[in-house]
């Protein structure tokens, strides 16, 4: 029983809020994908805040949406709970080096990730080095686009 959902018309942080209350009622769902969305800090932190229940995910892609440090630190706390995360896009959103440690102190407990794009976030050299701790205890990772 797999269930999937895009969603790529610009809803916005209003719209992130709306999304974020009913995804944690799919605690089927598989895929997410939220691309292209100028959900920012507020729609992300609505988002993260359903993450949770998602247990079966193992696809998710918050990629262009402008989520900038605070909504990176948001989605770190969000994902912590996707174990079965295998796809993970947060591309083109800005996060800075606050939102790439925050994100990677969340990927410590996604283990299962097969591919990670995380490029165009901005996240100098301390994010990056952040990041790569994290990076090299996935020993599942096939892709990675930094």
């Amino acid at each position: 029983n797999k269930q999937k959902i895009y969603i790529g018309n610009c809803i916005q942080a209003d719209g992130g809020k709306y999304i974020g209350r009913a995804i944690g009622k799919l605690t089927s769902l598989n895929t997410l994908i939220l691309e292209d969305n100028l959900l920012e800090q507020v729609g992300m932190e609505a988002l993260a805040n359903g993450f949770s229940k998602l247990t079966s995910l193992t696809y998710l892609d918050v990629s262009k949406n402008n989520i900038g440090s605070e909504g990176g630190k948001s989605l770190g706390e969000g994902i912590k709970k996707l174990v079965n995360l295998t796809t993970f896009n947060v591309s083109k959103n800005n996060l800075g080096v606050a939102g790439g440690e925050s994100l990677s102190q969340g990927l410590k407990n996604v283990t299962s990730l097969t591919s990670l794009d995380i490029h165009s976030n901005n996240l100098s050299v301390e994010g990056a080095k952040s990041l790569s701790k994290v990076i090299c205890k996935m020993t599942k990772l096939k892709c990675l686009h930094i």
